[in-house]
């Protein structure tokens, strides 16, 4: 009997250890190539928010993110090579907790807008889920064959992993008709959407500027079996970008 009760007992444990919730806390922010605040400052603000991984678009190239981490306490990280539009600092970047593999970037070239945009994309393993994380800065053109159409069909082709997460600056708000539409096409759920945040009146470009605000333009999506618990935008008494930073976390 009582060999039975042990059995029992550690069939029981290791069922609650396999599903045993995770949960994961991540961010994005367009940084405006550090123009208005250090890499430190940056880190700073951001520490306070406990984020396991965010994504950076706008970036500095170079040990800019590395300084970042220094500042949160992460240490791992990679750097994308194509700048939004050619333009000098402009890269999209990955800080996390969890070491990165199979670091790759996608390039993005759609007709109307600007040119080249780009997604850098890594794998984190998190418990036993196997996931897949995206930080980019597409243009908006409202094409259907847009960057965010080149970008979903690029990510669906390639990624076979449990959880798929996007981040950044979509440059396009939840409602609009192409753009972040074709992530919900496919599947994906959206931080604004899924946390009931009504965005009609938010925004987050233009933070130095909020008179010429375009809304809520900076999107977290993730798709697999994830639920988003909490998350917004950050609100900062004295702005580090163009941009507000936003955060969330989710649990699988």
């Amino acid at each position: 009997m009582k060999k039975i009760f042990f059995c029992l007992l550690a069939l029981v444990l290791t069922t609650s250890a396999v599903l045993a919730e995770e949960t994961l806390r991540m961010g994005s922010y367009n940084v405006e190539y550090s123009e208005n605040a250090t890499a430190e400052e940056i880190g700073e603000m951001l520490k306070a928010y406990n984020l396991d991984i965010v994504g950076f678009n706008e970036a500095p190239d170079g040990d800019w993110t590395a300084r970042v981490g220094k500042a949160m306490g992460l240490d791992n990280v990679y750097v994308g090579t194509v700048s939004s539009a050619n333009h000098v600092n402009k890269y999209k970047t990955i800080l996390s907790r969890y070491p990165l593999t199979n670091c790759h970037e996608f390039e993005l070239d759609a007709a109307g807008g600007w040119n080249p945009a780009s997604a850098v994309g890594a794998e984190i393993q998190v418990g036993t889920h196997s996931i897949s994380f995206y930080s980019t800065h597409i243009c908006f053109n409202g094409n259907q064959d847009d960057h965010a159409k080149l970008l979903v069909d690029s990510i669906m082709k390639a990624d076979k992993t449990d959880l798929i997460i996007v981040v950044g600056d979509f440059n396009c708000k939840v409602d609009h008709t192409s753009g972040i539409k074709h992530f919900f096409d496919v599947g994906f759920k959206n931080m604004w959407l899924e946390l009931g945040i009504d965005t009609t009146d938010l925004y987050t470009w233009n933070a130095l500027n909020p008179e010429e605000n375009l809304g809520v333009i900076d999107q977290i999506v993730v798709k697999g079996n994830a639920e988003f618990t909490d998350g917004n935008m950050i609100e900062l008494e004295r702005p580090l970008s163009d941009h507000k930073p936003i955060w969330c976390e989710i649990k699988f």
